[in-house]
């Protein structure tokens, strides 16, 4: 996950490790931290990445995804966090709190989740 604005951030993630029934679309989710609704953003199959746009800066957002199949879909990834920028900031930034796997993770979810990238 990248932060590029103040009020945008770039997603991006890997299929699941097993689409047993194909994958036909991705649900991106995400809110402010302190939120308890989310917003759902649905792409395509073949998209392994979204930009998120209007968002409100030198805020907090969890961002999780998870893979779409006929009349299902798998879970969700596990939840990463970022800050977007202060206004006036234009550079790349990574999350801090972006890492590249939990250290533990059931089965199912290895063969059936999604990782953010």
């Amino acid at each position: 996950m990248t932060v590029l604005s103040p009020r945008l951030i770039q997603v991006t993630w890997q299929a699941p490790k097993y689409s047993g029934d194909s994958v036909i679309g991705y649900e991106v989710s995400y809110n402010q931290s302190t939120a308890a609704k989310d917003t759902t953003i649905v792409v395509g199959e073949d998209t392994f990445g979204q930009e998120i746009r209007d968002l409100t800066p030198y805020t907090y957002y969890q961002v999780q995804v998870a893979a779409k199949s006929f009349g299902i879909t798998g879970p969700k990834s596990f939840a990463k966090v970022v800050q977007t920028l202060e206004d006036g900031k234009l550079e790349r930034a990574k999350s801090p709190f972006a890492h590249s796997q939990p250290p533990f993770f059931s089965f199912y979810y290895y063969l059936f989740g999604v990782y953010l990238s």
